[in-house]
């Protein structure tokens, strides 16, 4: 009995359809790789049209080099592309774009309009293509560049097209796209028009303005910038302050953005002196590496790379994140609580004469405040919560329920009495910790914890480490660990945490913090009681000896200045 022959080949349109199946996954799949080849093209505005969420309508239209007749039909073909020539060329790529496989995809799975015209010709090309099959083609007036158009996205494929979600929820993921090449290329003038109605208009401008434009207002005054460049990597980007408290992650290589957990789990560690893990962080970062140093190779998206020497990035970007904060947070200032600084309330007098104010060399003339100077500061007698409580000296006040005012030479600095006293507490434990052994505490119940290989490792190699602190830990195979005991009043979920997290370096301080941490949250500072002057100097004192001052240990801000001429225009 002979048995039947059942391999066979595919038919093209079949295999054209798989293929695409890998590139096109929905309507923002076809924005990303149409915006990419506009941006290699070396088009300087781009213009996105979409309706019904792209499920309709996907257009593109950019002032690039455009094609002539003939590149523009193979420009449809499965594996036609100008940007690579060579296997060796895959491991050096320069472009957002090289596999070939971008319009060839999208042509399979919808109807397409392609109008393209290069500079050096006076008349450029339209071709109609469905389903991979060209309908027309025929020359046409119009302008330098390409002029893209996808309709009907999968109408060729029903089970694919009822896959699509809602317009809603298309759009959403379009946009998403549509920032993330925004702001990798904020020297672009870039347009989103969804239907009909103008979504951005976003001019060249730089960088910092083009976050504000795409992520909003809110980041005006909570960004860090962070720069570093060595002979292998330059980092480049912006970080937000602890305080911000908000989520947004945009890692780029080479200006393309890319998802990497590693990286971002680097960044967290970064931040660990200054925020919990509930806090939410903000970045726009950007990776610049030598083209053979990087794979985008990997899969169709392109969003996942392969560093080559990756540890070096994941040190460099932990390095300036950290000192990017800590530069930042100890910005200077010409405070000393020892110094009796007074209210000048004269400069603000209320004379008829303009009068000057002086900022560092430069003099700013503003109008004279209308305040009563002769009118001594009263303490209330009410209770409310912001009554203000004077002081025998006229250079610190103290504002109900927990605000300490004093001067320093650009204004008046205002310090949250509680989160000073959080930092100060914190750095004092710190320093017990690392002077003291802990006291471990038996768990009722050993907890088994599943590590990674590069975890379990660390804790093998830190066992001793990690006793002094109170964390004894069994190994057990499989990368699986049983921790028997815990410092005093570490719960679970944070036993947890800090075991999943440890860092590969700086593991005696990183233990020191989580467990000063704890050791914050659980004890409540009294804020309920007014300060004297002197125990007002005594915690601005104590606060500006910290080794990180403007941010509580749960990275809330501790203080802020007010500038005087700011106080002045308020009065103006």
């Amino acid at each position: 009995m002979f048995s039947k022959n059942v391999i066979r080949l595919l038919p093209d349109s079949v295999c054209s359809q798989i293929s695409a199946g890998e590139v096109v996954q929905r309507p923002s799949s076809v924005v990303k790789e149409l915006l990419e080849n506009a941006l290699d093209a070396g088009a300087k505005e781009i213009r996105l049209l979409i309706e019904d969420g792209g499920r309709t309508l996907i257009q593109v239209i950019d002032d690039g080099v455009g094609m002539s007749a003939i590149d523009a039909r193979m420009s449809l073909e499965k594996h036609a592309t100008s940007k690579i020539h060579t296997a060796e060329d895959l491991y050096a790529i320069k472009t957002m774009g090289f596999r070939g496989e971008a319009i060839a995809s999208i042509v399979a799975v919808a109807q397409c309009v392609l109008i393209t015209r290069p500079r050096d010709n006076k008349i450029g090309t339209k071709i109609i293509v469905e389903g991979s099959n060209v309908i027309t083609q025929e020359p046409i007036n119009t302008h330098v560049g390409t002029n893209f158009i996808v309709k009907n996205l999968f109408y060729n494929i029903p089970a694919r097209r009822v896959f699509l979600k809602s317009a809603e929820i298309e759009m959403r993921h379009v946009v998403e796209e549509f920032r993330q090449i925004a702001l990798a290329r904020n020297d672009i003038h870039l347009t989103l028009i969804s239907n009909k109605q103008e979504i951005y208009d976003l001019q060249p401008t730089t960088r910092i303005n083009r976050i504000i434009d795409l992520l909003g207002n809110f980041y005006r005054k909570k960004l860090l910038h962070c720069h570093d460049k060595s002979s292998f990597v330059t980092i480049d980007g912006f970080i937000g302050d602890p305080s911000c408290n908000k989520k947004q992650h945009f890692l780029f290589a080479n200006n393309r953005f890319i998802k990497s957990p590693s990286l971002q789990k680097v960044i967290y560690e970064a931040y660990d002196s200054y925020i919990t893990k509930d806090k939410k962080i903000s970045y726009v970062l950007f990776i610049s590496v030598a083209p053979n140093k990087i794979d985008v190779n990997l899969q169709p998206a392109k969003t996942e790379v392969r560093f080559h020497d990756e540890e070096i990035i994941e040190a460099t970007l932990k390095r300036i994140i950290r000192k990017t904060i800590t530069f930042t947070n100890s910005q200077e200032i010409d405070f000393n609580p020892e110094h009796n600084i007074e209210f000048n309330l004269e400069a603000l007098s209320t004379e008829n004469n303009k009068e000057e104010v002086r900022t560092n060399d430069d003099i700013t003339t503003y109008e004279p405040l209308k305040l009563d100077i002769t009118t001594p500061l009263e303490e209330r007698t009410n209770n409310q919560q912001g009554e203000l409580i004077t002081t025998p000296y006229s250079n610190m006040l103290f504002v109900r329920p927990y605000f300490i005012i004093s001067t320093v030479r650009s204004g008046i600095i205002i310090i949250d009495y509680k989160r000073a006293k959080e930092r100060i507490t914190f750095e004092e434990e710190m320093d017990k910790i690392k002077k003291t052994p802990i006291i471990p505490q038996q768990l009722l119940f050993p907890l088994r914890l599943n590590t990674d290989i590069k975890t379990y490792n660390l804790l093998r190699d830190n066992n001793t480490l990690l006793k002094r602190f109170g964390f004894e830990i069994e190994l057990i195979e499989n990368c699986q660990v049983m921790v028997l005991s815990s410092p005093a009043g570490v719960e679970e979920q944070e036993i947890k945490h800090c075991i999943d997290n440890i860092p590969d370096e700086e593991i005696e301080h990183y233990l020191s913090q989580q467990i000063a941490l704890q050791y914050i949250t659980k004890h409540t500072i009294d804020s309920s009681k007014t300060l004297n002057t002197q125990e007002m100097k005594e915690v601005i004192d104590q606060l500006f000896s910290c080794n990180e001052q403007k941010y509580s240990p749960t990275g809330e801000v501790i203080w802020v200045i007010v500038k005087t001429e700011d106080l002045v225009k308020m009065f103006s």
